[in-house]
Parts: structure tokens; sequence; C-alpha cells
């Protein structure tokens, strides 16, 4: 059995306005990059990420341009073997993102100024050891989902070896930290069958099983509030005669959330970031720093459609659409 490649995904690096002490949240999380980085060099193998390396879509804030570039730039100059093959996620991108009329991606710029980063956004790439891999990147609200399918099968194909296919959406029934199903445009399981060896998907932060063959890969960090008491993961890909075996690495997380309501359970580690919960029989405060999580919101968007009894589904998709535009803003989540 040998080890072909390391896999990670939604590191959502950003310059937090919330739980961010001199910009600790920014800086473990490239710290926990570096350890993939050495331990890719150790094994000889590529990095592949499913996307959303960044977390604010419609522009890079300064702070974030400062923290991150160098610090990238300084990984690849320490490990000079290793390759970054990524794909761009949702919050990798400046604008709506369509096969027929792609977005600009962040991830894109750092493909084209550093030599061993890789993009793999509707392209493919055959490694030495016989492993093909093909990216599609991030297509808003699953718009020609099928052909960009027909588009990895067909590189596939020509390829007499085995295969992974990177993707970042949303796989019909997936849950996520929260234990929420996730409710926005998806694709079946189904339909990822038997397409690639290995699918592994990207955008969900909770890594699960989907089918044979078919995984969300889950964040390897805590992002939001409701990650709380969630272990993150990176997976480990080795080739075992004809097939591909996934092992999953869990990471402790070198900053998490928790929650609290008496003062009294907080404790002083510097790797915990403390959220203060509001009881349910406690009327008497209001937090007005705490993170809104999305599926909550989602929940009672789902109600207000079934009240209304809207049945069309682009109206459906457009109400889901705005509202997470409008949580996009909130730098918590």
């Amino acid at each position: 059995m040998t080890k072909v490649a390391i896999v990670i995904s939604d590191m959502h690096l950003h310059f937090w306005e919330h739980y961010n002490q001199d910009g600790d949240r920014i800086s473990t999380t490239l710290e926990f990059l570096e350890g993939i980085f050495k331990k890719a060099e150790r094994s000889d193998v590529p990095i592949l990420f499913a996307g959303d390396l960044f977390h604010t879509p419609e522009g890079l804030k300064s702070p974030t341009i400062n923290a991150v570039y160098p610090e990238l730039i300084k990984l690849f100059y320490r490990y000079p073997s290793v390759h970054f093959y990524a794909i761009s996620g949702n919050h990798d991108q400046y604008t709506k993102n369509y096969l027929n009329k792609p977005s600009i991606s962040y991830v894109g710029g750092l493909a084209n100024s550093i030599k061993n980063f890789h993009l793999l956004d509707m392209s493919g790439y055959t490694f030495k050891n016989g492993l093909s891999i093909y990216g599609i990147p991030y297509l808003y609200l699953n718009t020609d989902i099928d052909l960009a399918l027909m588009e990895a099968t067909n590189f596939f194909v020509k390829q007499p070896s085995l295969n992974i296919l990177l993707m970042h959406t949303t796989i019909t029934g997936s849950t996520d930290t929260n234990g929420y199903e996730v409710r926005e445009a998806s694709i079946s399981k189904t339909a990822l069958e038997g397409i690639a060896d290995l699918t592994l998907v990207g955008h969900i932060h909770k890594h699960q099983k989907m089918a044979k063959g078919v995984y969300h890969i889950g964040s390897s960090v805590h992002v939001k509030v409701s990650d709380e008491g969630y272990t993150p993961v990176y997976l480990d890909i080795y080739m075992t005669g004809s097939s591909l075996k996934v092992v999953t690495k869990e990471v402790t997380p070198v900053k998490i959330f928790k929650t609290y309501t008496d003062v009294k359970e907080k404790d002083d580690s510097p790797n915990t970031m403390w959220v203060h919960k509001i009881a349910k029989d406690d009327t008497s405060q209001r937090v007005d720093d705490e993170p809104t999580d999305i599926q909550d919101l989602e929940a009672l968007m789902k109600s207000y459609l079934k009240t209304l009894e809207v049945k069309d589904k682009k109206i459906k998709a457009a109400a889901y659409d705005i509202l997470e535009k409008t949580t996009q803003h909130d730098t918590s989540l």
C-alpha cells in the first residue's frame, strides 16, 4: 500500500473580526497548513485541495493579503518538492461562476504566481505513478454540473489508471457540523457514483461518506461557532493494487469554538474561542456579536416558503441565494 496524496479542504483564510486576538486565527491555520506541507514532503506526495482557501469572495482585504501571501510563498520555498493542486470554492470566486462565464479566482491568481501551485478548475493531470486527478470548481447553483461531470468522465476515459475527482459542491442528504441537513442546490450521490475511483468534495465542513467512493472531505479547522465539538480531519489517500483507499486522520484543532452561559465555565486556554450563549430562559441579556449559523436561518427559510406554499424551484433557489449572500458578510461564519 503506497500513499499517493494528502487531501484537505475549506481553510477559509481570513483576518476575522471576532475571536481573533492578534490575528491568531489566521496564523494557527497557516501553522496547520505548514504541518501538511511537512507530511507531504516526507511522503513525497502532492497536496490536493478542494476549495475555499480564502473566505471573502467579493475581495480580499489588506490584512488578509498581508498575513497570507508572504507565508504561502515561504511555504513553497521551504518545501520545494511539494506540489499543491487546487480547485476554486465559492469563497474563492469574485463573481457567480459558470462554465461559459468563469469567475476570477484568487486560487487562480496564486497558481499564476507560484511555480508548484496548480489550478485544476475544469482540467486534469496524470502523475507518473498513474494516478489521475480532475477538478470541478464551485458552479453557481450547480448550473451545467452535468456538462462538467461529462468533461471529467471524458478525461478519465483517456487515462488507463486510478483516478480522483475533486469537486466543491453540496451532495444531497449531507449534514453540516451542527447536525442540520444542508438545504441548498445539490447533486445526488447516485449521480457521482462510478465517475471516478474516488470523488472527494469540498464545501460542507463535516467529513462524511456519502456513497461508495464518494466523500465530503470536511474542513480541517474550526471556521464557525457550530463547529463546536466537531473534530476536523484531513485525508491520506493510498494506492493498493487496483484500488484507492481513504484513511481519515483526525486533527486536534489549534483554535476551537466553545460556548458558555456562565462565565465560570470558561478557562484561560489560548486555543479556545469562547462564545457567550444566552440561556433559553434568560431574556435579560443580548449578545450582538454572537455568530448566526446559516443552517438555522435556512431552516426558518424552508418553513417560511412552505407556509407560503412556494413550489417553484427557481424561486426557492433565489431565496436561498439571497440568504447565503446576506450571511457571507458576517465574518463570524
